[in-house]
């Protein structure tokens, strides 16, 4: 037997209503046999992260075999790339602190 239950959601954040639904329904009792499954908008917003998910690993595969290819060899494009988001993130960092004092270049000196 299978049940179907719709309902229009009226608020914005669909994700939001969605996941306090799933909380409501995880603290129902209900039978073994009972599966409740979202469809909708929720089941494509699944989809969606379980498919960028996937192409986030692809693109580092990616982009690590070609550092392999390039470096001719495995250790130094895995050091690459593990050093790679921290590197980012000092580099942004540091570019931020001028502009909350001063864009002048002598205030870039006297932060570091």
């Amino acid at each position: 037997m299978v049940v179907t239950v719709s309902a229009e959601i009226t608020e914005k954040d669909v994700a939001k209503v969605s996941s306090n639904l799933q909380k409501k329904v995880d603290g129902l009792e209900k039978p073994a046999s009972v599966q409740v499954k979202f469809g909708g908008v929720t089941e494509q917003i699944n989809e969606t992260f379980t498919q960028l998910g996937l192409a986030m690993l692809a693109a580092i595969a990616i982009v690590y075999l070609v550092l392999v290819l390039t470096f001719g060899g495995g250790l130094a494009p895995f050091a690459i790339m593990f050093a790679l988001p921290f590197a980012v993130i000092g580099a942004s960092s540091l570019f931020g602190l001028p502009a909350k004092r001063s864009a002048s270049p002598r205030s870039w000196v006297r932060l570091c």
